[in-house]
């Protein structure tokens, strides 16, 4: 995990993409940030450019963004989604 500002990003190795797969984790049920690199570039500047590109898009707009709050660690990544979908495919 990672934090920057406030925000919590957990982040996975997709080995079919060849791509790290991050998304914040702290926003309550919105989906403010996700992100996707290349092997070998540098994964929390890619994190922090996309919090502060995400805050000066708000900014832009006239909208309060969404505060950091507690990590939503129930939809992880994975072939199944959140454990919500994974129960549905069982």
């Amino acid at each position: 995990m990672m934090e920057y500002k406030g925000y919590i990003a957990e982040y996975e190795y997709d080995d079919e993409a060849e791509l790290y797969c991050g998304r914040v984790v702290n926003s309550g049920p919105f989906g403010i940030v996700v992100f996707e690199i290349p092997e070998g570039y540098d994964l929390l500047k890619e994190f922090q450019i996309s919090i502060d590109e995400y805050l000066g898009w708000c900014a832009e707009d006239g909208v309060e963004p969404v505060k950091p709050g507690i990590p939503n660690l129930q939809g992880r990544f994975g072939e199944y989604g959140s454990s919500r979908d994974r129960r549905k495919s069982r």
